[in-house]
């Protein structure tokens, strides 16, 4: 059968075609077949995917241009490249990409899929190499479902696109700043008319009400358990369990949430797994949650591989190698984003996550095109801890931030290790 594009993705590659930069789409909704796409629309010879290192080694790329142009249009490509954004700045075994082509870069069609790992600017390396290739040439597109979080997170997409020329420009004419224990930071913005103006030039959302109706339906359930023991007195002096003093904020918060993956949630998932007929997918935060639930899940007759995703491993499974009674454990950040999970119909938050936009990446591992059976979301949650305050700010499409914890113990007069 002939594959076609949906009506919303026609709509998204005319307004890519006619000079927009940014495709901004729900997962799974198809960003990757307009990335293709638009590539070809270029009639350029030499194409440059930068994504995820775990789509880089997938080869999904690849596959997918073969499934809509075929075989033999790939191959008569002068370069089919797709490189992950950490290896986009090279190595030493890796020449940097720009200084290896900044020669011949408007040869190149250039497409960033999950773009907002720019939107750090100069302050990461692959922000820093976006604005680097975006200032060479206009041949690029960038495609992503959560572009930003705060507005200083757009500068590295307007100053690719001309308006402001760096971050240095853009605080002084957006943002108004204020002194926080010694430090300047952000507490307002001005002249948002003109912000919303820009994004508005650049970018393009496609109405995706009606896929999303074709979608299998969502159960999202909460689980609940008991506050962990110890949390209390935690909580209360600053000292962890084995009686040392916590020194910072950050440490204190960050104790408190291992906390939270407590051997009642272990044991739910035991049960949960035990009594699925299926694979799923559990999210995760910390390392040694991590290595917790492999340990227990290894252990289990019932389960069949245990596929890991995290900073060092990429253990990634396909609808054709993974098992029925698979399990696959991801750490946030690794695996919320460019992962096609779409075959599991299972999926369990252990920890949450700080942030909105990924946790709903997560999310949309396995609700995306193609997926047609109901999808079942389980959120666990000890209750009167940490996780109501992440919980809480996420059911408001807001993150949850070390900041916010501060303020929010200082307004109800709470111990604070700083």
């Amino acid at each position: 059968m002939q594959m076609q594009l949906y009506p919303h993705q026609i709509e998204a590659l005319n307004a890519l075609k006619g000079g927009k930069h940014f495709m901004i789409a729900n997962m799974g909704s198809g960003k990757g077949a307009c990335l293709l796409h638009w590539l070809r629309s270029t009639d350029k010879k030499k194409w440059l995917i930068v994504s995820t290192s775990s789509k880089r080694d997938s080869g999904d790329f690849e596959k997918e241009c073969d499934e809509w142009f075929g075989t033999e249009y790939r191959k008569s490509l002068s370069s089919f490249l797709v490189l992950s954004w950490a290896g986009l700045r090279g190595s030493k075994k890796n020449p940097n990409w720009f200084n290896e082509h900044v020669d011949e870069i408007d040869e190149w069609a250039i497409a960033f899929d999950e773009v907002a790992n720019c939107k750090a600017g100069i302050s990461s390396s692959q922000g820093t190499q976006f604005l680097k290739i975006t200032s060479h040439t206009g041949c690029w597109t960038g495609y992503t479902a959560t572009p930003a979080e705060n507005w200083l997170d757009y500068y590295p997409y307007f100053t690719a696109c001309g308006f402001v020329r760096n971050k240095t420009e853009f605080q002084r004419r957006f943002c108004i700043m204020q002194t926080f224990r010694g430090f300047p930071e952000i507490v307002a913005y001005k002249n948002e008319e003109t912000l919303r103006d820009w994004w508005e030039r650049i970018s393009f959302a496609p109405d995706t009400s009606e896929l999303e109706k074709s979608l299998p339906p969502e159960v999202h359930k909460q689980v609940h358990f008991k506050k962990p023991v110890g949390y209390d007195k935690v909580d209360r002096t600053g000292y962890d369990l084995d009686g040392n003093f916590i020194e910072t904020n950050s440490g204190m918060r960050h104790y408190l949430r291992r906390l939270c993956a407590s051997k009642q949630k272990m044991d739910w998932i035991k049960d949960f797994v035990e009594g699925l007929q299926e694979s799923c997918v559990i999210f995760y935060n910390y390392i040694e949650e991590g290595d917790q639930l492999k340990t227990m899940l290894d252990k289990m007759k019932s389960v069949g591989k245990v596929w890991k995703i995290d900073g060092k491993t990429h253990d990634i499974p396909t609808k054709d190698t993974l098992g029925k009674k698979d399990v696959v454990l991801a750490q946030w950040v690794s695996g919320s984003t460019a992962i096609n999970l779409q075959f599991i119909n299972y999926w369990v938050s252990c920890t949450p996550h700080d942030s909105f936009s990924v946790s709903l990446q997560a999310r949309g591992r396995i609700q995306r095109i193609g997926a047609n059976k109901p999808k079942f979301f389980y959120y666990l949650k000890c209750d009167d801890t940490e996780e109501d305050n992440i919980y809480g700010n996420l059911s408001q499409k807001k993150d949850f931030s070390t900041r916010a914890w501060v303020i929010k113990r200082k307004e109800e007069g709470k111990y604070l290790p700083e």
